[in-house]
């Protein structure tokens, strides 16, 4: 969880290319972990859905809000 706490927080400083892998893997990560509905999903980004994630996870204080 560290690891992504620390790229929403620093995701600024990415090259976009690897910003766009960096969270794609991310979110592969914590989509394997828990299934959502496909309507849910719809229309996230790895990114967006990597932070929403974090807030839930955070609360919503968390990061990149």
């Amino acid at each position: 969880m560290g690891f992504a706490i620390q790229a929403a927080t620093e995701r600024d400083t990415y090259a976009p290319l690897a910003r766009i892998e960096l969270f794609a893997d991310l979110a592969a990560y914590f989509r394997g972990l828990v299934q959502f509905p496909p309507a849910a999903l719809e229309g996230l980004t790895d990114e967006q859905y990597v932070r929403s994630v974090l807030r839930v996870v955070m609360g919503r204080s968390g990061v990149g809000s």
